[in-house]
C-alpha cells in the first residue's frame, strides 16, 4: 500500500496513518512524500523501520511551530487558507 504525504515535518501524520493501516492489514507499506524533514523521516524510521520512504526533496528541518524550513509553511492553512 501506498501512503501519499505532500509534507513530512514531524512525522506524526504518517506514523498515524501507517499504524491505521498496519491494523488492517498485513500488506507492506510505502510512504511517498513531496518535501520531508530531517525529524519525519527519523521518526517514522524509527517506529516503522520496515517502511520504504520516498520523498522528492529533504529540506533543513522545522520551525519552532513545525513549519518545515525553508519549505512552504504549513500544507493545510495553504490548501483550506486558514491562514
Amino acid at each position: 500500500l501506498l501512503i501519499l504525504e505532500p509534507a513530512l515535518a514531524t512525522g506524526g501524520s504518517a506514523c498515524a496513518a501507517i499504524e491505521i493501516i498496519k491494523n488492517y492489514t498485513k500488506k507492506s507499506v510505502k510512504l511517498m512524500c513531496i518535501l520531508a524533514t530531517p525529524q519525519g523521516i527519523e521518526k517514522v524510521q524509527e517506529r516503522y523501520p520496515e517502511v520504504d520512504i520516498f520523498c522528492a526533496n529533504v529540506d533543513e528541518g522545522l520551525t519552532d511551530k513545525a513549519y518545515i524550513t525553508p519549505g512552504f509553511g504549513d500544507v493545510g492553512d495553504r490548501i483550506f487558507g486558514t491562514k
